[in-house]
């Protein structure tokens, strides 16, 4: 009788002790559950914000992209693991100029109707229909713990970084497109002022007439146009890391006629070659101290050949640079450009013009590239240049020399995209807004000292180009 009680008495405890392990092994089930649905949503959220940040460029039809761009990403998810995700843009997705907004996020026909400025997109999973985000326990409920839970998710995407040279210079001229008469019937397009393929110190440019020095600027790299800095913030110690990077640390500048003004700082000497000079892969002394570089955040070109001297060897043999950059040029009633740009009538030796073609070859009006049998035209020697030029493609893709394989490279480094500033109303000296142009691309051709940054004109970047130099994260 005793053992019968015993027995009974252990079935009752394991009665007990098997209702609290099921209990556990319930809240386990029903926890990995909620984890599972929370992490699915949050990824969710996460990818359909940055699809949608990604097509925002400070326009209407941008906005519009946006919600498109959204819609396609939703449908791609699931909830659980059979169910469509319900997408419905008008609930869950939002606008606004700040990441950081406690409120004020703008519906899209709101952000259409105001569009400037606006970088950022939040998707709010817990905004759309409850079958999405609100999960009922499974097995919880067998003890009475049957509450709902909502896994809701919600994220912040936008423009984290603009991948933008903080120096900026003089249009040397404010129209977009010219032409140049080069004589014989050869016209060529001219960009800004500039000449494709020749090869400017971007030191010792300026537009005004009769100008002796150049005009070059930092743009302030954490205030974005339309902003006041609280401090300047374009000093050569907050710049450094940016010239490394060549990023600004906000999502757009604006260009053209709808172009905000650039916060920036009339410099009056350059100290920062070091920098610009990363991407040939030197970080050692001189190029150490508190303003260095460092190789993950700023990497070599993949090419970091100099062009300099001997090193241009797609040159006529008589046509080799006697330094990087075309000679200087100015006068009375001239700005300060080189001798490139002055008249076709004048003669110079040959070595003089500088590094050219290293990156990109002039056209003609409409469109078509001007031959390398035109040299003599183009750049008129005191002594004809016997050879033309003997390569077949850009030497800068074909004439290489890598850097060290132990040390992390990325490509094109050395195209630096430069503001292009409109100066025919900027201050002699200190901080100024001015508007930007166009963004330019010129190639760093060798490296770079305190009185010369050599860069090869390539022309500017058209506005689907502009758009891809912003980078795109998440906002926790």
């Amino acid at each position: 009788m005793r053992r019968a009680r015993q027995r009974g008495a252990i079935l009752i405890l394991y009665a007990f002790a098997l209702v609290v392990i099921l209990g556990f092994a319930g809240l386990v089930l029903d926890l990995g559950l909620v984890y599972f649905r929370k992490a699915q949503l949050q990824g969710a959220a996460d990818a359909i914000a940055l699809a949608a940040a990604q097509r925002l460029n400070g326009t209407a039809a941008g906005v519009a992209t946006a919600v498109t761009a959204a819609a396609t990403n939703a449908a791609t998810h699931r909830v659980g693991l059979a169910d469509s995700l319900p997408w419905n843009a008008d609930a869950a997705l939002r606008f606004n100029s700040s990441p950081d907004a406690a409120g004020g996020w703008l519906s899209a026909g709101e952000a259409a109707a105001a569009p400037a400025g606006i970088w950022y997109a939040r998707v709010d999973i817990g905004a759309l229909a409850s079958t999405a985000h609100v999960m009922r326990p499974i097995f919880m409920g067998l003890v009475g713990a049957d509450s709902p839970i909502d896994v809701g998710a919600a994220a912040v995407a936008g423009q984290a970084a603009l991948k933008v040279t903080p120096l900026a210079i003089c249009a040397l001229k404010t129209q977009q497109t010219t032409q140049r008469d080069n004589g014989g019937g050869l016209l060529e397009t001219i960009t800004y002022g500039f000449r494709t393929g020749v090869t400017y110190n971007l030191l010792n440019l300026n537009p005004a007439l009769g100008a002796s020095s150049g005009a070059y600027f930092f743009l302030d790299p954490l205030a974005p146009p339309g902003t006041v800095a609280t401090a300047d913030t374009s000093t050569d110690a907050v710049v450094a890391p940016f010239l490394c990077s060549g990023t600004l640390a906000y999502g757009s500048l604006g260009t053209g006629t709808t172009a905000l003004a650039a916060n920036l700082r009339r410099l009056e000497a350059f100290h920062l070659a070091a920098q610009l000079n990363s991407r040939f892969g030197q970080y050692a002394a001189p190029y150490s101290g508190t303003n260095a570089c460092v190789r993950n955040g700023a990497p070599p070109d993949t090419n970091v050949k100099n062009y300099a001297g001997a090193g241009a060897t797609w040159h006529p043999t008589d046509a080799q640079p006697t330094q990087p950059s075309a000679r200087s040029s100015s006068g009375a009633g001239l700005p300060l450009a080189t001798i490139a740009d002055l008249s076709p009538a004048q003669t110079f030796p040959a070595g003089h013009y500088g590094i050219r073609w290293a990156f990109a070859q002039p056209a003609r009006p409409d469109g078509t590239l001007i031959g390398r049998n035109s040299w003599n035209t183009l750049y008129p020697p005191t002594v004809a240049v016997a050879n033309t030029p003997t390569w077949t493609s850009t030497p800068y893709k074909l004439i290489r020399e890598t850097p060290d394989p132990a040390t992390p490279s990325r490509a094109e480094r050395r195209v630096l995209t430069v503001p292009l500033l409109d100066c025919s109303t900027v201050p002699p000296s200190g901080l100024a807004t001015v508007r930007v142009l166009a963004l330019g691309r010129f190639l760093l051709s060798a490296p770079a000292t305190d009185s010369e940054v050599p860069g090869e004109f390539g022309g500017v970047l058209t506005q689907a180009q502009t758009d891809r130099l912003r980078t795109v994260e998440i906002f926790r």
